[in-house]
């Protein structure tokens, strides 16, 4: 069967572009991995969800520009959800996304330390004294670790 790209019949998946920033470190015992979906905590590995990146990549950059800037809730909405008319309470989806990030970093919920709202004002992303810095992913990894098998059928040899 041959599509082409003006065919209204053609379907093309959903893909995803490469993250911005290939990883976040955030404090000692956190970094965010972008390029993975998943974050390091106490050096165990935590999955991200789609969602929880594009906030987290959103307040990166902020970060990166304007380190004691904040990012407005309606901006989060429109970057995150474009069709943000879909839900009920746009904003405390996004507060419910930032929780479940909080929890998964650890943190207490009424002294959040990372991960800053501020009522009426927005987000912001609060590293320790001394991160706050992109990471190139290969230089966190543990190199000692062993590499996946790759399955018969992708060996070089099998062509």
């Amino acid at each position: 069967m041959n599509l082409q790209a003006n065919d209204p019949s053609a379907v093309f998946p959903y893909v995803v572009l490469p993250a911005s920033l290939p990883a976040f470190r955030l404090a000692q015992h956190i970094l965010i991995d972008f390029e993975a979906y998943e974050y390091e905590v106490h050096g165990k590995r935590v999955p991200m969800t789609l969602r929880e990146s594009q906030l987290l990549s959103a307040l990166a950059e902020k970060y990166r520009i304007s380190p004691r800037g904040f990012l407005p809730v309606r901006y989060l909405v429109e970057w995150m959800m474009p069709n943000w008319t879909d839900y009920f309470d746009p904003e405390q989806a996004v507060s419910q996304i930032a929780s479940g990030i909080r929890k998964k970093w650890g943190e207490t919920p009424r002294r959040p330390r990372f991960l800053i709202s501020v009522r009426y004002i927005g987000y912001q992303l609060r590293p320790e004294p001394g991160n706050g810095f992109v990471v190139p992913c290969c230089v966190e990894r543990n190199l000692n670790e062993t590499k996946p098998e790759l399955h018969d059928s992708f060996r070089e040899d099998s062509f």
